[in-house]
């Protein structure tokens, strides 16, 4: 009888140095739930509703939770939602 084939998981990259050996590029400037509400001018609540509406990309470090936003991406969010007025 064959023996059922074991899935092993593969880790992700966790640090700076093993995300920089994958060729994966290294975000820029990482801003705080705070900072990042500020920088787009809503509240925490609405950054937290639009992340979570996936509108909005992060970054989640897994040990603690914590999450933190690439102010590139904030940027590409605000120009993707620009809306021209009449003229």
């Amino acid at each position: 009888m064959p023996v059922p084939e074991q899935k092993i998981p593969v880790p992700l990259p966790t640090t700076a140095a093993e995300i920089a050996a994958d060729n994966l590029p290294l975000p820029t400037v990482l801003l705080t739930n705070k900072e990042a509400a500020d920088f787009l001018r809503i509240s925490v609540r609405s950054l937290k509703y639009r992340r979570d509406m996936g509108m909005i990309a992060f970054i989640q470090e897994m040990p603690n939770g914590k999450v933190l936003y690439d102010k590139a991406d904030l940027q590409q969010h605000i120009l993707k939602n620009r809306r021209n007025g009449r003229s």
